[in-house]
């Protein structure tokens, strides 16, 4: 597949820094729109219904995207079956990051 530059629907300067390490050339896109998890909603799913979500959604607010490709993704932390989205206040994340103090990951 050709392209001149996809666009990344999102606002982690993670996920632009990993393309730019690979020579991808992007363009940032933030897309506005509710995050909430839905009641009973699984992490997994809530992560997957975000990403898509978030590109039906660029595609509706930004027309002149056109048939660009757009990568969008999205992180939740799950603490005991407990999740949080990745989003939020500096109090929020430094919360997470203490409750995960030792914590293994997958």
């Amino acid at each position: 597949m050709s392209y001149d530059s996809i666009v990344l629907a999102s606002r982690s300067p993670r996920r632009s820094q990993l393309l730019r390490q690979i020579g991808i050339p992007h363009e940032v896109l933030c897309v506005d729109f509710d995050e909430e998890r839905l009641p009973g909603e699984a992490p997994r799913g809530y992560v997957e219904r975000l990403a898509r979500d978030k590109a039906l959604h660029a595609r509706r607010q930004h027309p002149e995207l056109g048939g660009r490709l757009l990568l969008t993704a999205d992180t939740a932390v799950v603490l005991v079956r407990r999740s949080s989205a990745s989003h939020g206040t500096n109090r929020t994340a430094s919360a997470c990051w203490v409750t995960c103090r030792g914590v293994s990951t997958r």
